[in-house]
């Protein structure tokens, strides 16, 4: 292999390298999300794990600074109401008629019989990203001119059974699913009555995890190849494989966020979307309106909370975000069953569900005109002070994503036993710390052996050089953030003070002698 050819090769591997492990670290992030929602979320089941998901939830909610609340309506559970959790990031124009509202919703809850890491945590999990990333540390001086909000539905999972309190007496409150998204539209709907502001639509992310290369991997209904014929002859023409995003909503009212998915998609080659717009047939947008036949055979389109803002008086737009769910791969098998867990999770699954999550976040920064002030940091410094501080950029909030810093704490030949302490120490946690983490080295450069790699929230243990160096590197990856911390060096110097015993003996006879010549002078003049 000749010089060239090798120079190219290095090239590739490092950029192969860099790609890879940036990767890792997205899934990982992702991954610690859709980790807090694989159990049971049924109150028949395991009404703690439910409540602790919710709990989760409105925490998130909470802490990223939205307008928070929840709501509470009948369930087929006399014990166990549902319970929504809305959070509200207000705009400009939030609370007037000039408002032009968007949201972002998933359902929270499984059925008895799954941990439902497809249906829905990877809904969730997506759109409790796409809050963090509108409160990205690397933001400050945001403002929006219209509301965003962030919706979690109850009860979208049909909760109907024989051995339900109601079965009997046929008058249970929630029957057929999708009870949570009825009751938060049908107030939904009277706030925009009521208060003029407008509505641009609803965004509903629906088992969105499950990304499949595998030729004939995705299943097409056979009913419906006439009646979307294009999308057929897509599917066909990618021989059937489950790697791509469809988009489900109505061709008419749902047109903008149709193409506002699809064109936040085409940034990235790998990863496909498919439209499946309802072609405009039928006199109303609302299904309800539809004949009965024509809702018989589009019913597959109509299976989460999307459903009921379209059937609201008049109807709201709203697009359906989904990897197909039973119609692709391993869910054919374990939709709405046990293995529906993280065990079927790859790589390249979370891959896919990190660029949903990032083009719904880039459509709905756009829909609702956020403008940010982007932090800034200047962080490689060099130190050759015996002594000092090392602090993260933003100390006093959360440090950026996407940041890379350096110290390298050089002493010169009159210092020694140098020694670094963390005072405060708070970054993101990860497997083997993947994510956010600091690198100490016993030396001047990145070269030097390593001492340790830290992350999560322990101080780690204080630290003795070797020599007169230590090189610390701080990086933080592109989503969740933290406080940082604080370190202290110190050292002690080899240089003494040259002061010798007669000249401090002899100071204070000196002093004594010119103080009884002021004396004598001034009794002198007096007398």
């Amino acid at each position: 292999m000749d010089f060239h050819r090798r120079a190219i090769f290095m090239v590739v591997y490092f950029i192969s390298v860099w790609v890879t492990a940036d990767s890792l670290t997205m899934t990982q992030s992702l991954r610690a999300i859709l980790n807090k929602f694989n159990n049971t979320r049924n109150v028949n089941i395991d009404p703690a794990a439910k409540q602790k998901a919710r709990d989760y939830i409105e925490t998130t909610f909470k802490d990223h600074a939205l307008q928070t609340w929840t709501e509470e309506f009948k369930s087929n559970n006399d014990k166990f109401p549902g319970i929504n959790v809305v959070g509200r990031l207000p705009g400009r124009y939030s609370g007037t008629r000039d408002d032009k509202i968007v949201l972002i919703g998933a359902h929270y809850d499984t059925v008895s019989t799954t941990p439902g890491v497809d249906d829905n945590g990877s809904g969730m999990t997506a759109l409790l990203q796409v809050l963090k990333q509108h409160a990205s540390p690397d933001k400050q001086k945001c403002s929006r001119d219209y509301t965003l909000l962030f919706v979690a539905f109850d009860l979208e999972e049909n909760q109907l059974t024989v051995n339900t309190s109601c079965f009997m007496s046929g008058h249970c409150p929630c029957v057929g699913g999708k009870c949570g998204s009825h009751y938060f539209v049908q107030n939904f709907t009277q706030y925009l009555n009521n208060s003029g502001a407008g509505f641009q639509g609803a965004i509903v992310l629906e088992t969105i995890l499950n990304y499949n290369t595998t030729p004939n991997s995705q299943v097409f209904p056979d009913g419906l190849k006439n009646f979307f014929g294009e999308t057929y002859r897509k599917i066909s023409q990618n021989q059937f494989k489950g790697d791509f995003l469809a988009l489900i909503g109505r061709s008419t009212y749902d047109r903008r966020l149709i193409d506002g998915i699809t064109n936040s998609y085409k940034e990235d080659d790998n990863f496909l979307t498919i439209a499946m717009p309802i072609p405009n047939i039928f006199s109303s947008g609302r299904p309800e309106d539809w004949p009965e036949d024509a809702k018989k055979y589009m019913e597959d389109f109509f299976r989460s909370d999307h459903y009921h803002f379209w059937n609201a008086k008049p109807t709201l737009p709203a697009i359906f975000l989904t990897d197909s769910a039973n119609f692709r791969g391993f869910m054919t098998k374990c939709y709405h069953n046990n293995c529906d867990n993280t065990n079927h999770v790859t790589p390249e699954m979370m891959m896919f569900l990190a660029r949903t999550t990032d083009s719904v976040a880039k459509l709905v920064s756009n829909m609702t005109n956020e403008k940010c002030e982007m932090k800034r940091a200047d962080c490689i410094q060099r130190n050759t002070r015996g002594n000092g501080e090392i602090v993260t950029p933003y100390h006093d909030t959360v440090y950026p994503n996407k940041l890379n810093c350096a110290w390298t704490i050089s002493l010169d030949a009159e210092h020694k036993d140098l020694k670094l302490k963390f005072t405060s120490f708070e970054l993101e946690e990860s497997i083997n710390c993947t994510a956010d983490y600091v690198i100490i080295r016993d030396g001047i450069d990145k070269t030097a052996p390593l001492i340790g790699k830290y992350c999560g929230k322990t101080l780690p243990k204080p630290i003795t050089a070797s020599s007169q160096s230590l090189y610390i590197m701080f990086h933080s990856d592109d989503l969740a953030a933290f406080k940082g911390f604080k370190a202290e060096w110190n050292s002690t110097t080899t240089v003494t003070l040259n002061v010798t015993s007669s000249a401090s003996q002899g100071y204070r006879p000196m002093m004594w002698q010119i103080l009884g010549f002021i004396v004598f002078t001034t009794l002198a003049i007096l007398l």
